[in-house]
């Protein structure tokens, strides 16, 4: 079998990602998925069995959502939607990835679902998170994605929405935050856990990512 080898120059980073990468799993999320860590003079290396099956999102021709077909449109609005509805799912079991660029999503190109990858950054919070903990998911990782979408990342640069900064926030409302809190809401009814407390601090939360961007 093929393997993928990621290094650390720090063993404890390359510790705590696979601690952070199994607990996903766990918690019911498919990703990567590592054999095992090796540290050799302070430095850390990941294996993971490598994937044919997948695609990095970052590789797709995004600059087409404002230029290309309704279709093509369509399904860059689509990815957006898998995205953002992920992101609430992870969120609601108390995954926070904290890195959350286009380029650490990726598709399976048969099925055609997103998953979310590279958990260096990550951290975990209970099951399910309390309101803090939740609106400070919801600024951390939509604040990255924000950016990621606007050409804020010289690694991952993505320039999907470039016009002013009011217009860039109307069209990441309404092709990812809306459907993120949408999806949010779904877990947290089904939890019983629905009420005003928690619809506040969702406006607060829209709040503070508003302001941070």
């Amino acid at each position: 079998k093929t393997i993928a080898l990621k290094t650390f120059n720090d063993s404890t980073a390359a510790i705590k990602e696979a601690h952070i990468n199994n607990e996903v799993l766990r918690r019911g999320f498919n990703s990567t998925r590592p054999v095992c860590v090796l540290i050799d003079q302070g430095r850390g290396y990941i294996i993971t069995p490598a994937r044919k099956d997948i695609m990095p999102l970052d590789t797709e021709p995004w600059h087409q959502f404002s230029s290309g077909s309704n279709a093509i449109r369509q399904h860059f609005s689509d990815r957006l939607k898998q995205i953002s509805f992920l992101l609430a799912d992870l969120h609601s079991q108390g995954v926070n990835h904290s890195d959350a660029q286009i380029k650490n999503f990726w598709a399976i190109t048969l099925k055609g679902q997103v998953e979310a990858f590279d958990w260096e950054a990550g951290r975990l919070y209970s099951i399910p998170p309390d309101n803090q903990d939740l609106v400070r998911m919801t600024v951390d990782d939509l604040s990255v994605l924000f950016k990621s979408l606007t050409g804020q990342y010289k690694d991952s640069y993505i320039p999907l929405f470039s016009e002013s900064s009011a217009a860039n926030w109307r069209l990441f409302k309404e092709h990812v935050y809306n459907y993120y809190s949408y999806r949010l809401m779904e877990h947290w009814q089904k939890m019983g856990l629905l009420n005003d407390d928690w619809a506040e601090d969702m406006l607060t939360a829209e709040g503070e990512l508003k302001n941070s961007l």
